[in-house]
């Protein structure tokens, strides 16, 4: 007898639950706003970088110190970021790629890529910095703007501490810099 109690006390409940709960029609309708109405926020670009198993996703870069700008003596794009990751602290690279193009370029093709990273300050024990000149690496750039505009892409590989010997992976590396007069 308490089992068939039990069973009809939750039969009870579940249908209590459900029209109390029902979907359907009784939401109010929203008033139409007037006036403006955006609500986007402006933000910086986005710049971020894993390095080994730390990830830098907010970096906020230096505006002085970051840029990109073609150099027309050596025909190399150079794409320059200094910054900190409020959780992560100070983080720069830096990346050559040649000629003015928006395209795939491989370390690992000779054509003049180049690729450095930098962790920590700068004279403090704790800096580590790694370069990918002997190590797989690929850079896309995925947008070339014009001297004002925006030099945008991703990059990926290994990277080596050259006073150590020790590799690690860098991923999910994406920049997006404004690009300044040529030289």
């Amino acid at each position: 007898m308490k089992n068939l109690s039990f069973i009809i006390f939750v039969f009870a409940a579940l249908l209590v639950g459900s029209t109390i709960t029902g979907c359907g029609g009784d939401d109010p309708v929203p008033t139409p706003m007037t006036g403006n109405t955006d609500t986007t926020e402006e933000t910086s670009a986005k710049n971020q970088v894993t390095v080994g198993l730390v990830a830098y996703n907010n970096i906020e870069t230096e505006t002085e110190r970051t840029f990109a700008r073609y150099n027309s003596t050596s025909d190399v794009t150079e794409i320059i970021l200094y910054g900190s990751d409020p959780t992560n602290g100070a983080i720069d690279f830096n990346i050559e790629v040649p000629g003015q193009t928006a395209k795939l370029f491989s370390r690992e093709d000779n054509d003049g890529t180049a690729f450095q990273i930098g962790t920590g300050i700068i004279g403090d024990l704790k800096r580590k910095e790694y370069s990918a000149l002997t190590t797989p690496f690929t850079i896309t750039v995925t947008e070339y703007g014009a001297v004002g505009g925006r030099i945008k892409g991703t990059f990926s590989g290994k990277v080596k501490n050259n006073n150590t010997g020790q590799t690690l992976d860098i991923s999910k590396g994406v920049f997006d810099i404004e690009r300044k007069a040529d030289l």
